[in-house]
């Protein structure tokens, strides 16, 4: 009896979720007709070439933070480079402030 309820259950989120994609889509399309319309999305290669460079240049941008992070942790738990980092930081402000001619 357990099993049953639960493909019930199942069947009626599965159609709630076609419905609310189903309305989405029409909202994007524009479509104002009837219930009885169904729109259908077919993606494209173009489509598919942004979606997949776009989630690749976030996965190396992510892995660039994580690297970077990782060196400044590093270079600020050891004392020997946390002071040539410091030293650098003035380096880097004394040039900064030297390009505003400030």
């Amino acid at each position: 009896m357990a099993k049953f309820k639960t493909c019930l259950v199942k069947k009626y989120k599965e159609q709630q979720a076609f419905q609310e994609s189903q309305e989405k889509l029409k909202r994007q399309h524009n479509v104002t007709a009837d219930k009885r319309i169904v729109v259908v999305e077919k993606s494209n290669m173009a489509k598919f070439t942004v979606k997949t460079i776009a989630a690749l240049v976030k996965a190396l941008a992510s892995a660039i933070l994580l690297c970077l992070a990782v060196a400044g942790l590093t270079a600020l738990v050891y004392p020997s480079t946390r002071a040539d980092l410091l030293i650098l930081a003035q380096n880097i402000l004394e040039q900064i402030l030297t390009f505003l001619n400030l």
